[in-house]
C-alpha cells in the first residue's frame, strides 16, 4: 500500500515539472499562433496517436463510456480554451499559474456539489489561504482582476470539474481510451469555437466591405 502511494506520487511530482515546461512552452509558441489554433492542432494530434495505440480497447468501450469520456474532453476542452486565452492576455505568468492552481482547491468543493463528496476543515481553510495569497498578488490600487485573471479564474473551475468526472469514470474505462477520447472531445470544442470566431470575422469582413 505505501509502495502504490509513493509511486502515484512520483507520478503526479513528474506531471507537476511537465506542466510547468507546458507553461513556458506554450507561451512561446503562441507568438506566432492564435490561440486556439495551437491548443486544437495539439490536442488533435495527441488525439489520433492515442488512438492508433489503443485503437483495440474503444471497440470495446459501451456507448455509455463513450458519452462519460467525450463529455469528461469537453468540459476538459472548455477550461483549456480559458487557460490559453488567459496565457495569450497575461501579463505575469506567475500570477496565471497561481490563480489555475486554485483548481487543486476547488476539486472537493466541486466534487461535493456534483456528487455530494464529503469537504473538510482543513479544504475552507486552504480556500481562505489562497484567496489572501490571491489579494497579494493583485493587491496594487486596490484588488483588481484583469482580463486574464479571470481566464484563469474559469480555467481553474472548469480543470476542477474535468478532475472530478475524470476521478469518476476512470474506475470504469481504461486509461489509454479514455484519454484518447478526452482528447477528441477538446478538439470538437476547439473546432465549434473557431469556427464561430471565423463565421464573426467573416460577417465583419462583409460588412465592411
Amino acid at each position: 500500500m505505501k509502495h502504490s502511494a509513493l509511486k502515484s506520487d512520483v507520478w503526479l511530482i513528474l506531471v507537476t515539472l511537465f506542466a510547468g515546461f507546458g507553461w513556458v512552452f506554450s507561451a512561446e509558441a503562441l507568438v506566432g499562433m492564435t490561440p486556439l489554433l495551437f491548443i486544437g492542432t495539439r490536442f488533435l494530434l495527441a488525439g489520433f496517436i492515442l488512438i492508433g495505440f489503443g485503437w483495440g480497447a474503444l471497440h470495446k468501450l459501451s456507448r455509455q463510456d463513450w458519452r462519460h469520456a467525450l463529455l469528461t474532453g469537453a468540459v476538459m476542452g472548455l477550461a483549456l480554451s480559458c487557460w490559453i486565452m488567459g496565457l495569450a492576455l497575461a501579463d505575469n505568468m506567475g500570477i496565471g499559474a497561481f490563480i489555475a492552481s486554485l483548481a487543486v482547491v476547488f476539486v472537493p468543493i466541486v466534487g461535493k456539489l456534483l456528487f455530494g463528496a464529503s469537504t473538510s476543515l482543513s479544504t475552507w481553510v486552504a480556500i481562505a489561504v489562497a484567496l489572501v495569497g490571491l489579494a497579494f498578488l493583485r493587491l496594487e490600487e486596490g484588488l483588481s482582476l484583469s482580463a486574464s485573471d479571470a481566464f484563469f479564474l474559469m480555467a481553474a473551475l472548469g480543470f476542477s470539474v474535468h478532475f472530478n468526472l475524470n476521478t469518476r469514470f476512470a474506475s470504469s474505462i481504461p486509461a489509454l481510451p479514455l484519454t484518447a477520447l478526452q482528447l477528441l472531445g477538446c478538439c470538437l470544442i476547439f473546432s465549434a469555437l473557431l469556427v464561430s470566431r471565423w463565421r464573426v470575422l467573416f460577417r465583419r469582413s462583409r460588412m465592411a466591405g
